[in-house]
């Protein structure tokens, strides 16, 4: 099965538009350019290292977040940096949300380097978070059980970072988001082999379907368009493993 999954893989590659390596650097480089602006702007606005990654455990709830001095520089033994996060998941949003989603991790930022208390455990964002991001150039709404957590771009501040918005949207890419399968329908007797006559109708019925399974053993099986499967990430929350052909 495992390499029959890997061959779908590699057809899929195949039939990729040619990049080279770089072309997550070019995107990295972009978001440290938004960085880089804010720091221009707000001179209290620390640097950080910055990343583009997928989502943990497949939580796509937050777009992106800031951690405070987990990094440490191997030959300056004591200095520590911030992390900030963008999810890569949510790379597809309009890229001025993108720069939104900056803009509020750099208030989050902001405040740790004020020493500032912004935001609890459950991220509930409090009235120093609101007045961190306006100072930014975001306009904040309050939203149930997370307080002042909804945070969009000013038109001000739009024409503000119009050239890195520009950059940014050259270089976008992002994760594809996987679609979880909670409860997948079991297959019959442990295996679709037997389904007899009426199976192979369905392939009739189905042609542009493929069956699909993942790495549970007997494996759940579903059907599936090809353009899902080509373009979707489907997950067995059995397993945690992909459905593949």
């Amino acid at each position: 099965m495992n390499a029959t999954m890997g061959e779908r893989r590699d057809d899929d590659h195949h039939g990729t538009e040619s990049v080279d390596e770089r072309i997550s650097v070019r995107l990295v480089e972009a978001l440290a350019a938004v960085w880089s602006k804010i720091r221009e702007h707000h001179p209290g606005v620390p640097g950080v290292v910055l990343l583009a990654a997928p989502s943990p455990r497949r939580e796509l709830n937050v777009l992106g977040h800031f951690a405070a001095l987990c990094w440490s520089a191997r030959q300056k033994k004591g200095n520590h940096f911030h992390e900030v996060v963008v999810v890569a998941e949510h790379l597809d949003r309009e890229v001025e949300a993108i720069v939104g989603t900056l803009i509020h991790e750099a208030a989050h930022a902001l405040n740790f380097e004020r020493h500032v208390f912004d935001c609890s455990r459950s991220q509930y964002h409090n009235r120093q978070f609101k007045e961190a991001a306006e100072e930014l150039g975001l306009t904040v709404e309050q939203v149930l059980h997370y307080g002042f957590a909804k945070t969009r771009l000013t038109e001000k501040t739009i024409a503000t970072y119009a050239i890195e918005i520009a950059n940014l949207n050259d270089a976008l890419v992002h994760r594809r988001k996987p679609v979880v399968i909670a409860n997948p329908a079991p297959p019959k007797d442990g295996n679709d082999e037997n389904t007899g006559d009426r199976d192979a109708d369905n392939d009739k019925s189905t042609s542009r379907h493929l069956k699909a399974i993942c790495a549970c053993d007997p494996p759940f099986i579903i059907r599936v368009s090809c353009r899902t499967l080509r373009e979707t990430r489907i997950i067995c929350a059995q397993c945690g493993e992909e459905f593949g052909i």
